[in-house]
């Protein structure tokens, strides 16, 4: 007896089903985030440690974000890998600005998630880019450093699950999607540079200022 596949093109899918393969497709968007970021993370981390050895310094090792699949990787983890490599110099440049803005957030264990959800909606005040996503990444890079150079340990799988629920529970993997998914960043990132940059000193000063308001209310309580 024959049966009418999910896939057969002349039958048209009712709303729930719609609904069903749209929301599936989205928790495989959040997958993805997950495995670019994780990707990101190990590549730009392993850089720093082979500049760090060039330059006469020893890093401590941090397992947690060099444990990674070494072959047979998916084009989502090649994704992560190559934009750490392009993101290389932004890291570089502005980690200063990243690990101030860190800092000014006075990390808990019970208010990282809070604290970088609140950097996090910063970065997207003027909507959705590719350059915000890959400021997005730095940002989770830096968060899962700063917290492990602190004592903080086991910290990297939640932090990269911080990265993946953000992007979900703020559009951003239905933007993606809608651009036709992660391969199209590669060839967008490029254009984005300078925005990145500007991002990133905006936030900075975005942050800067607030720390020094509520700094203020602190020491004149009403």
């Amino acid at each position: 007896m024959a049966t009418w596949s999910s896939c057969d093109p002349c039958r048209s899918c009712s709303p729930h089903e719609e609904k069903s393969s749209e929301a599936d497709a989205e928790q495989n968007m959040v997958k993805e985030a997950e495995d670019v970021f994780r990707n990101y993370v190990y590549q730009r981390y392993q850089t720093e440690v082979e500049e760090r050895v060039q330059d006469g310094f020893v890093t401590p090792a941090m397992q947690e974000m060099t444990v990674q699949q070494q072959s047979g990787l998916s084009s989502t983890m090649q994704i992560g890998r190559q934009l750490a490599v392009i993101g290389d110099e932004i890291n570089q440049r502005y980690k200063w600005e990243f690990r101030s803005v860190l800092a000014w957030n006075a990390l808990t264990l019970e208010n990282i998630f809070e604290s970088f959800c609140s950097v996090a909606e910063r970065l997207f005040d003027a909507g959705i880019n590719w350059g915000q996503i890959i400021a997005l990444l730095s940002f989770g890079y830096r968060m899962s450093i700063y917290i492990h150079q602190r004592g903080i340990l086991g910290f990297f799988g939640r932090i990269a699950k911080y990265v993946a629920k953000f992007i979900w529970k703020n559009q951003i993997a239905q933007w993606i999607m809608a651009q036709g998914g992660w391969v199209s960043m590669q060839c967008s990132v490029a254009a984005y540079y300078y925005t990145i940059m500007h991002i990133i000193i905006q936030l900075h000063n975005k942050l800067f200022i607030a720390y020094l308001i509520n700094d203020q209310i602190k020491m004149d309580p009403v």
